[in-house]
């Protein structure tokens, strides 16, 4: 399914279609609010003279695509799955927040930034500042071919956890971001770039030959109980009887 920035969308071999999810043009922004689904959580390590660098990259799939398109200002609000969220650990660690397209740089590829300050990212669950994170647009690189592009957040775990002591636990992500004038899909026969997964990297060095806790990564967490109908009534029955009881006490 491909979106395109007035709202509507036309569907591709192998995808939903339209009747699933929409987004909508309100004005000159495109608003697009999905659901991102944990899916897995990549470990990569690069090995130094004296520290090696491990990150721990957490994904989640998005359960709707959208295409970019050139001078687009865009609305993205992603929730993570009920019950679901990303994890953060304490760590003295750099983090980045990811908007990925479908396709990523290989392992011999790069990510060279080619806009920055495009837009900003805020963060929300338990233990989460709401601070905006600036965003640049990166390159997916192979070799040497692009393959798709991402919207990129540094920032550090301390700039994120109101608490560096204690746990963070991401549930919904809000991205505001504009693209370039210039931004080019690849030239036919190949797909247009779509956004397809949200990613949080987080990277730490340990001393060479260690290997680095897993700092990032998914956790489930508690729904709220919702009481059902016969419930209520029945606490509601249950206050008025003790109420009645009270009154004819006070009689003597």
């Amino acid at each position: 399914m491909i979106f395109r920035p007035n709202g509507s969308c036309a569907c591709m071999i192998g995808l939903a279609c339209c009747t699933l999810v929409a987004a909508r043009a309100g004005g000159d922004v495109t608003d697009f609010d999905a659901t991102a689904a944990p899916s897995v959580v990549r470990i990569g390590s690069v090995p130094g003279a004296a520290q090696d660098t491990w990150t721990y990259a957490a994904e989640a799939s998005l359960d709707a695509p959208l295409q970019l398109a050139a001078g687009q200002a865009y609305h993205v609000t992603l929730h993570t799955t009920p019950g679901e969220a990303f994890r953060l650990d304490p760590a003295n660690a750099d983090l980045e927040v990811i908007l990925y397209t479908q396709n990523r740089h290989s392992s011999n590829g790069s990510r060279p930034v080619v806009a920055t300050g495009v837009g900003t990212v805020r963060l929300a669950g338990t233990n989460v500042t709401a601070s905006p994170i600036d965003l640049n647009l990166r390159d997916e690189l192979g070799t040497p071919t692009r393959v798709g592009v991402s919207l990129s957040g540094p920032t550090t775990y301390a700039m994120v956890e109101l608490d560096p002591a204690a746990q963070a636990l991401v549930t919904d992500l809000t991205f505001d971001f504009t693209m370039p004038a210039d931004f080019v899909d690849p030239p036919p026969p190949a797909v247009p770039f779509y956004l397809y997964a949200v990613v949080l990297a987080g990277t730490e060095t340990v001393p060479h030959g260690q290997t680095a806790a897993p700092i990032a990564g998914f956790a489930q967490v508690p729904e709220p109980i919702a009481l059902a109908p016969l419930a209520v009534t029945t606490l509601a029955l249950r206050r008025r009887r003790v109420e009645r009881g009270k009154r004819g006490q006070d009689r003597f």
